[in-house]
């Protein structure tokens, strides 16, 4: 089977850390660290992809703000929104096209309900 006919479902992580927006900056950069990953999702309580915090984010609220008081911001104040995501049922190709173009390192991937299943 070709890659670029494939479905996202069939390629995608299953097991995917997230946060919420009221988690604090320190809280994520404690999964980041726990889980060896540079990006989370951010959902709601339904499971719902709010938007994306990486590593970058934490940086940039560090860099803005003194450490101490970056490390109590809440996730939302910090987390780039709208999250770019893809359904389950696309192809792969369509999700390699995402993640180049729009120069993305990861891509929660939703069900049509708009929670989330996983990430690529």
């Amino acid at each position: 089977m070709i890659l670029g006919n494939m479905q996202v479902l069939e390629i995608m992580k299953t097991h995917v850390v997230k946060t919420t927006p009221d988690a604090t900056l320190a809280e994520a950069a404690d999964l980041l660290d726990l889980y060896q990953t540079t990006g989370l999702p951010v959902v709601d309580a339904a499971g719902c992809v709010q938007g994306m915090l990486a590593e970058c984010d934490i940086l940039r609220a560090v860099r803005e703000l003194s450490g101490s008081v970056a490390r109590s911001q809440p996730v939302r104040d910090w987390m780039t929104i709208p999250a770019i995501c893809i359904g389950e049922n696309e192809e792969v190709g369509q999700a390699a096209r995402l993640l180049n173009e729009m120069g993305l390192k990861r891509l929660p991937v939703i069900y049509r309900n708009g929670e989330e299943s996983s990430a690529c």
